[in-house]
């Protein structure tokens, strides 16, 4: 519980150095924040085709399996890998 009065505490930093992080990763993209979204689906639409379609994945239910698992994970693993190099790059 601690963690969260923490957080709760300095959120106005945390919202600064979110901010300034999507600003600067986006800057020079011709899609901007989009390709947040766009990476994922098009993985996902890559995974459901080649494993789904091309080699016979014998469930039909196998693109929900694959959107349930691949949405959550890849979020969950590009959150870890931006804070560990936005807390090096801003101490």
């Amino acid at each position: 519980m601690n963690i969260f009065k923490e957080l709760y505490k300095y959120r106005e930093l945390l919202k600064t150095n979110v901010k300034k992080e999507v600003r600067g990763r986006y800057k020079n993209s011709f899609l901007g924040v989009l390709w947040s979204f766009l990476n994922p689906l098009l993985q996902l639409a890559v995974y459901s085709i080649i494993f789904g379609s091309l080699l016979g994945g014998g469930d039909p239910t196998y693109h929900i399996y694959v959107c349930v698992a691949l949405i959550p994970w890849t979020y969950f693993s590009s959150a870890i890998q931006q804070a560990d190099f936005t807390v090096i790059a801003n101490r």
